[in-house]
């Protein structure tokens, strides 16, 4: 017979989770979907954590301690309304001078912006964090490498309880890369042309999933 557990759940759990509503802005009239998801996503991580904290084997102090600090740093956080926060986005670009335009351009529209100029930190980061967007150099530094970390992210953004738009950059015009991209999961292919980054910011103020 499996041993009996119990586990605590603290005050702001609960009003997550019987109180969603509770939590929207005053002058919010009504429920909209993309607010009681936001709601929703919290408690999901929540449950998962706790979940993940029953595992802890009593036995491995040190593994336990390791567990919890994986644990917290990869605990979403939903972005709220209130914050004046439109969205997360995720600019990779191997260019240091373009994910810094385009972070400023988005900050400037509301949004938070994280860049990475390497795949490998992309991975890590989008493994450990919320976006909405993920804003992707295809030539990072070469298309091999881009459509190698774009089936890293579809792969694991199709793991993920929410969605993720990835809109591939590219200062190339050739159809077959639009086409590749298209075909392992990109949301959006935009080239680089006169006056992407202004296009490239409506695209993602204006998105509909």
């Amino acid at each position: 017979m499996a041993d009996k557990v119990t586990i605590e759940l603290d005050e702001s759990f609960l009003k997550k989770f019987f109180g969603l509503t509770d939590e929207l802005l005053p002058d919010v009239g009504s429920i909209d979907l993309p607010s009681l998801k936001r709601q929703l996503l919290n408690v999901e991580e929540e449950i998962k954590q706790l979940k993940e904290t029953l595992q802890l084997d009593p036995k491995k102090p040190f593994s336990n301690a390791n567990k919890m600090k994986e644990i917290n740093a990869v605990k979403v956080r939903a972005r709220s309304e209130d914050e004046g926060v439109k969205g997360k986005v995720l600019i990779i670009d191997d260019l240091g001078v373009i994910t810094y335009q385009l972070s400023t351009m988005l900050k400037r529209e509301s949004f938070e912006c994280v860049t990475s100029n390497d795949i490998v930190g992309a991975i890590d980061l989008f493994k450990k964090n919320h976006y909405d967007f993920v804003l992707m150099d295809l030539f990072i530094p070469t298309q091999r490498e881009g459509f190698i970390l774009l089936d890293e992210l579809k792969k694991i953004s199709n793991g993920k309880p929410y969605k993720t738009v990835i809109g591939v950059m590219s200062a190339s015009n050739k159809k077959e890369y639009k086409l590749a991209c298209s075909q392992k999961g990109a949301d959006f292919f935009l080239e680089k042309t006169d006056a992407w980054q202004d296009e490239i910011c409506k695209l993602v103020q204006n998105y509909e999933s």
